[in-house]
């Protein structure tokens, strides 16, 4: 069983970010710790409904309804950067940023993957996977259309920028705007200093043991 790639488009945020040549936005000390210098992937499967017409996901899932919740999400376009050599990562944007986005085909039926294990290398292949260098970007996507109709929809990212819950809220920003809605149901807001940083000024809580 094999994956054909079509085609990787770049994808930017459509407004970008920002106008000025960079954006650099801080991480917080828990972004910031090495168990969380990995990448995840995850991979969702749709299968055609029985009597509907078949549709393209790659004209339903496209590079405008993706590049339209990178706006809301710009973080995930940017770029890893260190001040000074050994000092904490930040991450840097700029209006050119961009993400792959991969067009795949397989002449694999969904329904073939029922014998699939979890470490299959099929299922290797229907989603990106990234390294760990500082070059490379920090999001990834894939669609892979099946000759059934069904499609796979993979993402790769890394864990530094959000977790699965965040990643979530990026996918299911990306799935209302395919069907037309406005805004997503959770507004997206990058304020880590402010919310995962230390108490300004520094406050010690102590425990009073009343026994």
């Amino acid at each position: 069983m094999e994956v054909q790639i079509i085609e990787r488009i770049p994808i930017s945020a459509s407004p970008p970010p920002t106008s000025s040549p960079s954006l650099t936005l801080p991480l917080s000390h828990l972004d910031t710790d090495r168990n969380l210098h990995v990448t995840f992937r995850t991979l969702r499967l749709y299968s055609k409904p029985d009597n509907s017409p078949e549709k393209d996901p790659f004209l339903v899932i496209s590079p405008e309804v993706v590049s339209a919740a990178l706006s809301l999400f710009y973080p995930l376009t940017g770029s890893l950067h260190c001040r000074e050599p050994g000092s904490r990562p930040e991450i840097q944007c700029t209006p050119s940023d961009s993400i792959p986005l991969i067009r795949a085909v397989t002449e694999v039926r969904l329904s073939d993957l029922a014998s699939c294990q979890p470490d299959s290398p099929f299922l290797n292949q229907l989603s990106p996977d990234l390294d760990q260098a500082d070059n490379t970007p920090l999001l990834a996507l894939q669609i892979t259309r099946f000759s059934c109709g069904g499609f796979a929809f993979g993402m790769c990212v890394r864990h530094l920028l959000c977790d699965g819950a965040g990643a979530n809220q990026f996918l299911g920003c990306i799935a209302r705007f395919t069907r037309g809605e406005s805004r997503p149901v959770i507004q997206p807001l990058w304020d880590r200093t402010e919310l995962l940083g230390p108490r300004i000024p520094p406050t010690l809580h102590v425990p009073i043991d009343k026994t």
